[in-house]
């Protein structure tokens, strides 16, 4: 996700993206290179909230992938170690390994 107030900062149209609140007039939104925005990863689909002070250390895997090797032992693990560790499977499997291979086709 972005946070995009920094390039529309009077914000946009719930429906029609490409418009002012007011769905009339048109955004002109402002570079990124002049006004750096925000990057969020988000993954809702098994997400934890850990409360202040609270331990990051869970069991099982719902909807997680199998790949990290603390899932492979059945094992409690760090979250966020994991999640990182996703992340970077994600990028190696649906980037890197892609278009390796699909280079060598061409």
């Amino acid at each position: 996700m972005m946070d995009g107030r920094p390039v529309v900062p009077h914000g946009w149209h719930f429906v029609r993206n490409s418009f002012t609140p007011n769905g009339v007039d048109s955004i002109a939104p402002l570079a990124r290179i002049d006004h750096p925005v925000r990057y969020f990863i988000v993954d809702y689909d098994c997400a934890m909230r850990f409360s202040p002070g609270q331990s990051h250390l869970i069991e099982g895997f719902d909807g997680r992938e199998g790949d990290p090797p603390e899932l492979k032992k059945h094992q409690h693990y760090d979250a966020f170690k994991v999640d990182v560790f996703t992340l970077g499977n994600v990028f190696d499997k649906d980037f890197y390994q892609a278009c390796t291979f699909n280079d060598r086709d061409s």
